[in-house]
């Protein structure tokens, strides 16, 4: 929305495994395509006559920023947690999409973090980790004294929390 796209397209498994993946697309307004819409894709797709023109060379613009502005976009929103800079926190990221950007948006907020989970190699999102599975974070927290555990979903629109004590905090 906020760099004039028409559309959008995520792939990913969400918290399910990598065999899983699927794709999600979102209109240029930043807002998840409705039923409807999504069926009109799906017929597309499945429309063994539906062909793109192959005149030429295809040119896909390649925009570089789009983790700086997503990051500071994210900076905006937060609320002013100044006062937790130093806090130890634990999160893990499900080897998925907030790989790229929980660890440094937690760092620059003045977190000392430590991340599980955070080596994607395409076969490894939500494996033992991330949201569906928080007891070895859990573990992590309460053994090595952090404040709090975020643990991730594998495209990271879902959380489950994990309080100082290591209870799992499932807000689902």
């Amino acid at each position: 929305r906020s760099m004039d796209f028409d559309a959008g397209v995520v792939i990913s498994a969400s918290h399910n495994p990598f065999q899983d993946n699927g794709i999600k697309v979102f209109s240029g307004r930043g807002e998840k395509f409705d039923e409807a819409r999504e069926a009109e894709i799906e017929a597309l797709i499945h429309d063994q006559t539906f062909h793109v023109e192959t005149n030429g060379d295809a040119v896909v613009d390649r925009e570089d920023d789009l983790i700086a502005s997503y990051m500071r976009h994210l900076r905006e929103v937060l609320p002013d947690g100044s006062s937790l800079r130093g806090t130890r926190i634990a999160i893990d990221c499900a080897n998925g999409a907030t790989t790229t950007v929980a660890p440094r948006l937690f760092r620059e907020l003045g977190f000392e973090v430590t991340v599980v989970g955070g080596e994607p190699d395409g076969r490894n999102i939500n494996l033992h980790c991330g949201s569906t599975h928080p007891e070895k974070l859990s573990a992590l927290v309460a053994s090595d004294g952090y404040k709090l555990g975020i643990a991730f979903d594998g495209d990271g629109d879902r959380a489950i929390l994990i309080d100082h004590a290591g209870k799992i905090v499932d807000g689902d």
